[in-house]
């Protein structure tokens, strides 16, 4: 089982002296979750930064970043250090090491977390790769959710060792998701989020 998080979010109000102090933790980006629409009324704007990738290929040689294959993303212990991992089109591997950073202002939404669950998820949640999914807006999609991927037992033959994982936790992980998440959810003011 991969380690999955599915958070419970009530979007709120915040100050316009606040903004400039919110840690990445504590708001998310409308451009990245455009099914968030509803709550436009709530958005703010902050300036972040973030690592300019088409500045890094383009000191690598390549015109855009979109010639490149992303394969991975290694964040370093100290704030800054990352390095992303690419390959071209004739399969030479591209490394860019703490790539240049650009500042740019986002639309943004004040979150605050109150539900949290760890993992949980059948397969068939990474068969319909849930995972970066949008987020959850309304209480049916995530009564959907609870009944397709959170209980059963996994849709493929799997292993004895995995058979009796399902056995033993299927119906607690339709539980807890129900407990953490479902029970706790009001529509019009929470969102679910996986990753």
């Amino acid at each position: 089982m991969m380690g999955l998080d599915i958070i419970l979010y009530e979007i709120v109000w915040v100050k316009e002296s606040e903004i400039s102090n919110l840690e990445w933790t504590e708001y998310i980006e409308m451009e990245k979750h455009p099914g968030l629409i509803n709550f436009a009324d709530m958005s703010f704007l902050k300036e972040i930064e973030e690592y300019d990738l088409n500045k890094a290929a383009l000191g690598k040689g390549y015109n855009k970043l979109e010639d490149l294959e992303w394969l991975d993303t290694d964040f370093g212990e100290e704030v800054g250090e990352a390095t992303y991992y690419f390959r071209d089109s004739d399969g030479k591997s591209i490394e860019f090491i703490n790539p240049p950073l650009s500042k740019k202002k986002v639309k943004c939404l004040r979150t605050k977390k109150v539900g949290y669950q760890r993992r949980g998820a059948n397969d068939k949640f990474y068969e319909d790769d849930m995972w970066d999914s949008p987020c959850v807006t309304d209480k049916a999609t995530l009564l959907e959710h609870w009944k397709k991927y959170f209980s059963n037992y996994p849709s493929e033959p799997v292993s004895e060792i995995e058979q009796s994982y399902y056995k033993k936790y299927s119906p607690d992980m339709k539980k807890r998701f129900k407990d953490n998440i479902i029970d706790k959810f009001v529509e019009g003011k929470h969102i679910v989020c996986y990753g």
